[in-house]
């Protein structure tokens, strides 16, 4: 967490490892993610990303097993 707080708010989303745990939540306006441990589980982001600005307007995060 205490990396994610200090990030810019242009980095939308974190795909984060090494806990082997699996999780989506919002830290300081970031998507963190990750998908468990030993290949059981991938996570799927999907952007939605506004052309006219090159900017993401919206981040959905889904862990799949």
């Amino acid at each position: 967490m205490p990396i994610v707080n200090r990030l810019t708010p242009d980095i939308k989303v974190v795909i984060s490892g090494h806990t082997h745990h699996f999780y989506n939540c919002t830290i300081a306006g970031h998507t963190v993610t990750s998908a468990s441990s030993s290949g059981r589980m991938l996570t799927r982001v999907n952007l939605t990303i506004d052309r006219a600005t090159d900017t993401i307007r919206a981040v959905v995060a889904t862990n799949e097993s």
